[in-house]
């Protein structure tokens, strides 16, 4: 008998508020995605399930949580400038880009995009090198700033302190009330 993961929960809830936002349609009343939405998803996190054996996750639904769980990581929102905020350090957040398959680097001082491949890995536009996936990219190229937090995704998983969660709880309030995000732009379609 296999032993249940007690995280699939939360990664249901992730997934179903990645699919919300594609799909422009608030978290809370959101019950169905269309195919051309669940395609878009998988450009972002597929394959369904990936057979190679250097894999770390090897489906579709450990993926988008594995990348959900990161503070840095916001989704598909309109417009991240108005997220990021400048302390001591330059900040950055990292978002589904308007093309599937590409996510957008928001930071204090820039923007740019990177390709996913499935089996490949993850490429800046206009660099030459890959990475495994998106964590180690930010890891290692990221260094000089410091990460955006006040994830939804993230504080689904508890991972990106009080304010994401604070944001989650009165989001998920919010939408139960038939309101918007209140941070107007978490859950709207760009």
């Amino acid at each position: 008998m296999s032993k249940k993961d007690p995280d699939n929960n939360k990664k249901a809830l992730c997934l179903k508020l990645l699919l919300a936002q594609i799909s422009g349609q608030k978290n809370s009343t959101f019950t169905r995605v269309s195919c051309e939405n669940f395609g878009k998803v998988l450009a972002w996190f597929g394959p369904g399930v990936d057979n190679d054996p250097k894999a770390q996750h090897k489906n579709f639904l450990e993926r988008v949580a594995y990348i959900g769980r990161q503070p840095w990581f916001f989704g598909s929102i309109d417009k991240p400038e108005l997220l990021l905020h400048d302390g001591n350090k330059p900040v950055y957040m990292i978002r589904l880009s308007n093309e599937p398959g590409y996510f957008t680097i928001h930071t204090t001082k820039m923007k740019t995009r990177i390709i996913y491949t499935p089996g490949v890995g993850y490429k800046p536009e206009g660099d030459k090198e890959v990475f495994p996936d998106l964590v180690v990219f930010a890891k290692l190229k990221l260094q000089a700033y410091d990460a955006q937090t006040g994830s939804d995704f993230a504080a689904i998983f508890g991972e990106s302190g009080t304010t994401g969660l604070g944001a989650y709880l009165a989001y998920n309030f919010l939408n139960a009330q038939g309101d918007d995000d209140p941070s107007k732009g978490q859950s709207k379609k760009h």
